[in-house]
């Protein structure tokens, strides 16, 4: 499947409004793809969709059903998920030479942890799969383990600009 044209798809889903890399890169993404994938492949059926509806398909059942790989068509939304996931972080990792590390986080990143990590999956072959993938082979992936992180580094500015301490480690 090509990724130009789930794109394609999106931009006309949303018309109208900016595409940002949220719509292709985050849980939210995910039934846009699953749209997608039905309506380029209307021949394939998907148990996922007989039982909650079309319109019903959401992220989180999604996963439920690729990593139990009860429903081929959450399999490919996925894979296709993990291939623009991959190339992005490893444009990212070139563009801004994140030589200490590229760190992804978020319920998503959470609950694929086993697809992004495996030695031959889709996300890592899509990382290295770059003209300058001697470069990424020194940068390391890191998956952040919680789920609210975004949560918490609000707490840590928020508790900083009441009390005035510029430096979280006064706090002891």
């Amino acid at each position: 499947m090509c990724i130009r044209d789930s794109l394609q798809f999106i931009q006309k889903k949303y018309s109208g409004s900016i595409i940002t890399l949220e719509r292709c890169f985050a849980g939210p993404a995910l039934p846009d793809l699953f749209q997608f994938l039905r309506q380029s492949k209307p021949e394939r059926e998907s148990t996922l969709e007989k039982e909650v509806g079309q319109g019903n398909v959401t992220g989180k059942l999604i996963v439920e059903r690729a990593l139990n790989k009860s429903d081929e068509v959450c399999v490919e939304v996925i894979d296709l998920f993990l291939t623009f996931y991959g190339r992005e972080v490893g444009n990212l990792g070139l563009t801004l030479l994140t030589l200490g590390g590229v760190y992804l986080v978020g319920g998503l990143s959470i609950a694929l942890k086993e697809k992004l990590l495996e030695k031959d999956g889709v996300f890592l072959k899509e990382y290295f799969n770059h003209r300058m993938n001697h470069i990424l082979e020194d940068v390391r992936v890191t998956l952040v383990n919680e789920p609210d992180l975004g949560l918490l580094g609000s707490f840590v500015e928020a508790t900083r600009l009441y009390t005035g301490i510029d430096n979280i480690h006064d706090f002891e």
